[in-house]
C-alpha cells in the first residue's frame, strides 16, 4: 500500500483528485484530500460538498508545511502548487531520500501546453494529456531520472458505448469559450431551436459553475448561459434546463453531447456517449482556443457541422486518435512503477 497526498484548491483540481483518488483507494492505497491554501480557494461551499460528499479532506497552509508534519509516498497533482515548485527548485531538497515523489498532471484538456511545460520540469513525473504533448516535453525540458508520460484519469477507455436515441441531449458548457455574447447567444438559440425540434426529450446546458461561484476564479465566465437565457430569450422551451451536478450524474443520463472546447468532449468519450464538438459558432474567429481545439480533434472524426448537431449525427471516433490521449488500468500501474523508481533513486 502506498500513501498518496492529492492537493486542490478550484473545481479542476479537486475533480482531478476525486477521479484518481477514487482509483488508487480501489488499488489498495492510502489517499488523503488537501485543501491548499497557498493559493486563493476558489470553491464555493455547494461545490466542496458536492464534489467531496463522504470523502474527508484536510486544510493546509501550503503542501509542503503539511507534507514537514505527515509521511507521504507521492504527492500527486494536476496544477503546479507554489510551495512545491519553490521547494524542487531547492537542489537540497530534491536529493532529500525522506521527501516523497512529486507527480503532476495536466488538470484536463490543455490546448495551449507548452506555457505550463517550465513549470514541471522539476517534478520527479510528469503525465501530459497526449502521447505528442509527452514527445514534446521531452524534447524540450525532460531531464535525466525523470519519468514523463501521458494519461489523465478521466481518459479512460470507455467500457460500452450509448444509444444515441435515447437519453439528454447535452451540452457542455465552458467559462470562456465561446468568447463572445454574439457566440454565446447562437449557442444558446440553438440548443432552444433543438429543445423545440425533440420535444421528447430533455435538452440540458451542463454548467461548469453557477453564475456567482466563479468571480475568483482563474477562468472567469463573462456571459454566463442562466443570465442569458432570462435575458435575451422569450420562448425557452419547457424541456431545455440548466444542471450544476456532477459530471457522473449527467453523463448517467446522456444520450447525446456537444461542446465546443471542454475537456468534457473526453469525459463524454470516456462515458461511451455519442460526442460532437462543435466550433463553427458565430464569431468563433474571436475565440482564441478554437483553432487549437480543432488541431488536436482534427483526426478524431467527431468535429461536427450546425447540420450535423441539429440531426443529432454523431460519427464513430477514431480508435487511432483515441490511442494518444486514453488508457486503462495500465495508466495506474505506470504511476506505481514510477514513485518506486523514485523512492529507489532517492534511497
Amino acid at each position: 500500500m502506498m500513501r498518496f497526498l492529492l492537493p486542490f484548491f478550484d473545481d479542476s483540481t479537486l475533480l482531478f483528485a476525486k477521479r484518481l483518488g477514487g482509483n488508487l483507494v480501489r488499488r489498495g492505497h492510502s489517499v488523503t484530500y488537501c485543501l491548499t491554501l497557498e493559493t486563493q480557494s476558489r470553491l464555493s461551499t455547494r461545490q466542496m460538498k458536492m464534489l467531496l460528499q463522504e470523502e474527508r479532506y484536510v486544510t493546509a497552509e501550503s503542501v509542503i508545511s503539511y507534507i514537514r508534519r505527515n509521511e507521504f509516498d507521492a504527492v500527486i497533482a494536476a496544477k503546479v502548487m507554489p510551495s512545491i515548485r519553490l521547494a524542487l527548485k531547492n537542489p537540497k531538497y530534491r536529493a532529500n531520500t525522506a521527501r516523497p515523489s512529486f507527480i503532476v498532471f495536466q488538470p484536463g484538456l490543455e490546448l495551449t501546453p507548452e506555457r505550463g511545460f517550465s513549470l514541471r520540469r522539476l517534478y520527479d513525473a510528469v503525465f501530459l494529456m497526449s502521447t505528442k504533448h509527452a514527445a514534446l516535453f521531452r524534447s524540450m525540458y525532460a531531464v535525466k531520472g525523470q519519468h514523463v508520460s501521458y494519461g489523465h484519469p478521466s481518459f479512460s477507455w470507455p467500457a460500452a458505448s450509448v444509444n444515441t436515441d435515447t437519453g439528454h441531449i447535452v451540452f457542455f458548457a465552458q467559462a470562456i469559450s465561446p468568447a463572445t455574447l454574439e457566440s454565446r447567444l447562437h449557442i444558446l438559440k440553438m440548443l432552444n431551436a433543438m429543445a423545440k425540434r425533440y420535444s421528447h426529450r430533455n435538452v440540458v446546458i451542463k454548467l461548469r459553475h453557477l453564475p456567482d461561484e466563479n468571480a475568483r476564479h482563474v477562468h472567469r465566465e463573462e456571459y454566463p448561459y442562466p443570465v442569458l437565457a432570462r435575458d435575451y430569450v422569450d420562448d425557452l422551451a419547457q424541456n431545455l434546463s440548466f444542471f450544476s451536478g456532477t459530471m457522473e450524474e449527467v453523463l448517467s443520463n446522456t444520450g447525446y453531447a456537444i461542446t465546443c472546447t471542454s475537456t468534457a468532449a473526453m469525459d463524454s468519450l470516456a462515458a461511451g456517449v455519442p460526442t460532437a464538438v462543435y466550433l463553427d459558432f458565430t464569431e468563433f474567429y474571436l475565440d482564441k482556443l478554437t483553432r487549437p481545439m480543432h488541431n488536436e480533434f482534427a483526426e478524431s472524426n467527431i468535429i461536427a457541422s450546425l447540420e450535423d448537431i441539429l440531426h443529432l449525427r454523431a460519427e464513430q471516433v477514431s480508435k487511432k486518435w483515441m490511442a494518444n490521449y486514453f488508457r486503462g488500468d495500465d495508466l495506474y500501474e505506470e504511476l506505481e512503477e514510477a514513485v518506486l523508481r523514485k523512492q529507489s533513486a532517492l534511497c
